[in-house]
């Protein structure tokens, strides 16, 4: 079976099939097909199969993912290299208006034009082999892995290069947003890398109004971004931290007194990307060695380096400040780096030892230990919490979930943990494929878990999509609305209040 038979050319009928249930092959194959090109741009109402819409709801759902996989007679390699796709859901009185719109970067323009791939990606080479890839150190921007709205901008993120602004109304693309220039690369590294990376996991300090985030920089000294965004949209570099060696750095986190990264034990293997023999996400391998956060100081001071146990973090759901001084990191730990092209391939067998749980690390300061603890026996992702309280002390944490025997990238469930008290509640979606959920808090509640999670489930058997809510603090569903066409996987969403 080839990936055209799975739909990841053109996507075939979304009719629902009948007949008998079919075996578990088929159905890995349909998760397969999840990834398949999304043909239209669409406006759209959607109307409820199930429960009503809360009329209290009145804000956007934003999300975005790898809506294009394929351009002429190629497909892409990893969903990491999808032109990004913006979906956006207005809610006023009970009603959604939908929206999709793709990120016109000048990469997705140029290929579109020439119909056929031009550039090299994190996990997808050129087709032609060495040749065609061999010192191409220039890769697709493909603005597909989250949003921000800041300085009254909504920003398509990638982390290896310069957001997108995008209008929030419409989603058109506006064009590349580099600060004004101050991300533009004027060091020794700009000939292959003229644009500073922007990752897709800023953190807003709702104290101050500014907006942080971070860039890894390659080179001969790998360098640590750390950027500031005011209130009013001014980027400056705060800090340029030289790292000892090349780290995979998805994500951070913000507290009162640090920036909170976490610092894995891997090895580049960059000859082999450079040369063109595999694309940067094949030439990553774990290393049997402890992991470690590495803690900034805010106010400048050194970096501090505490070590872990072995490890591996993508994301990091929140961390805070405690009353004694230490600093409590929630975050989605796997016991090694996952193998990258496994991670979304439902082919893939079940490997324990890349399987992440939500882990509880308390560092102390004072002491340089460490306490880790697993806070729920789920595999799961994507963790999200209350968006007001990031930096801030929280109790739950959601996140998708499945059991341990699916395979990757098969999350069937939402989850919910209380990290008070560690019981953990969960809504299955059976052979459905749920998306990262969005905490939207109720008008006027100070309740933490008073509100909705919105996530974004395709239906394999029926290849398509439903936004589906959810009562956060009952994890109950609400209201199923069905999508005019199916939406991938998404990587990463927002609420806004606009």
């Amino acid at each position: 079976m080839t990936d055209a038979d799975l739909g990841l050319i053109r996507p075939t009928s979304t009719r629902r099939p009948s007949g008998p249930p079919r075996p578990r092959h088929e159905h890995i194959a349909d998760a397969r097909r999840s990834f398949a090109n999304v043909e239209r741009e669409l406006d759209a109402e959607l109307d409820p199969s199930d429960g009503e819409v809360p009329r209290e709801l009145h804000g956007t759902l934003l999300r975005n993912g790898p809506g294009g996989m394929a351009l002429g007679s190629e497909g892409l390699q990893h969903p990491f290299d999808g032109d990004g796709m913006v979906v956006r859901f207005a809610f006023e009185n009970g009603r959604v208006h939908y929206t999709n719109r793709f990120v016109q970067t000048a990469e997705r323009l140029q290929e579109q034009r020439a119909e056929r791939p031009l550039f090299r990606g994190f996990g997808s080479n050129l087709p032609g082999g060495i040749l065609r890839n061999a010192l191409r150190l220039r890769f697709k921007n493909t603005a597909n892995t989250s949003l921000v709205v800041h300085a009254g901008k909504l920003l398509a993120l990638w982390e290896g290069g310069v957001p997108h602004a995008l209008d929030i109304h419409t989603l058109r693309t506006l064009g590349r947003h580099d600060f004004d220039g101050a991300l533009r690369n004027r060091g020794a590294s700009a000939a292959f890398a003229p644009e500073l990376p922007f990752s897709a996991h800023p953190r807003l300090d709702h104290e101050t109004g500014e907006l942080w985030n971070f860039g890894t920089l390659m080179g001969l000294r790998p360098r640590l971004l750390i950027y500031g965004v005011s209130a009013a949209g001014a980027l400056r570099v705060e800090r340029d931290i030289v790292l000892p060696r090349l780290h995979f750095i998805h994500d951070f986190a913000l507290t009162r007194h640090y920036f909170v990264f976490h610092v894995a034990p891997v090895a580049f293997q960059m000859w082999k990307a450079l040369s063109g023999v595999v694309p940067p996400a094949d030439a990553i391998r774990g290393e049997e060695a402890p992991g470690a956060f590495l803690l900034v100081p805010r106010d400048g001071g050194p970096p501090r380096r505490f070590a872990t146990s072995p490890g591996f973090c993508f994301h990091l759901a929140n961390a805070y400040e405690d009353s004694r001084g230490q600093i409590v990191v929630d975050a989605m730990r796997a016991a090694r780096f996952p193998d990258l092209k496994a991670l979304f391939d439902p082919n893939a067998a079940p490997d324990a030892s890349a399987a992440s749980r939500l882990t509880r690390y308390v560092i102390d300061p004072r002491t340089d230990a460490v306490l880790e603890s697993t806070l729920a026996p789920s595999v799961a992702e994507l963790p999200t919490i209350h968006p007001k309280l990031n930096g801030r002390r929280h109790r739950f944490v959601y996140g998708i979930a499945s059991k341990l025997e699916r395979p990757a990238p098969i999350y069937d469930s939402v989850m919910k943990v209380d990290c008070d008290n560690g019981s953990t509640r969960v809504c299955t979606f059976r052979d459905d494929i749920p998306s990262e959920p969005i905490f939207v808090p109720r008008p006027g509640s100070h309740e933490e878990d008073d509100g909705h999670l919105l996530t974004v489930v395709y239906r394999p058997r029926q290849h398509r999509s439903d936004l589906v809510l959810l009562d956060a603090r009952a994890l109950a569903p609400v209201a199923t609305l069905p999508l005019p066409h199916h939406v991938p996987p998404l990587f990463h969403g927002i609420w806004t209040a606009r």
